[in-house]
């Protein structure tokens, strides 16, 4: 599929079936990670320490100030579909990062079909769930809705999948 498809093609692709839409997502992937790379710096790095089984977890990474990193950035993970965490500290050569599985981290979201949007949370319980705070009880929002970054920060751009609506009460 060509980068440049109109976007009512690629509507039309998702709507369909099977092969239609796989071909249709990867173009749409394409087209946000061209976006992406225009508008944000990426700078690639290892993680050299990680925490997931506390309240409060940190990752280590190996860039620092020399190579770029500043204090409030967001953190992607390798492909830019998924939000890491925000830099928290950073020395020369190393950074921490507020991992998203930390307590007191938030991120700005959105379900993505309604556009109603709120916090996200991770409740320091399951690795796998976290809680969208503060979406009205009248919203419109289903079983398998998918939440994306809200864009209303200028951290992390809008429409990075966070995960899917499998409860709400």
């Amino acid at each position: 599929l060509q980068q440049g498809m109109a976007q009512q093609d690629l509507n039309q692709l998702m709507s369909a079936g099977g092969v239609q839409r796989q071909l249709a997502q990867a173009a749409l992937d394409a087209q946000r990670q061209s976006t992406l790379q225009q508008q944000y710096e990426f700078i690639s790095a290892r993680i050299v320490r990680n925490t997931v089984n506390r309240l409060h977890n940190f990752i280590t990474i190996n860039k620092g100030s020399k190579q770029g990193v500043k204090q409030g950035m967001g953190v992607l993970n390798q492909n830019g579909q998924g939000v890491v965490g925000i830099v928290y500290r950073v020395s020369d050569h190393f950074s921490v990062i507020i991992s998203s599985l930390n307590i007191d981290m938030r991120l700005s979201s959105k379900i993505a079909r309604s556009g109603y949007f709120g916090s996200l949370v991770w409740e320091g319980v399951d690795p796998r769930r976290m809680l969208l705070e503060s979406i009205p009880k009248h919203a419109d929002m289903i079983i398998g809705d998918t939440v994306v970054t809200s864009g209303y920060s200028s951290l992390f751009p809008e429409g990075i999948v966070l995960g899917t609506v499998d409860t709400f009460y």
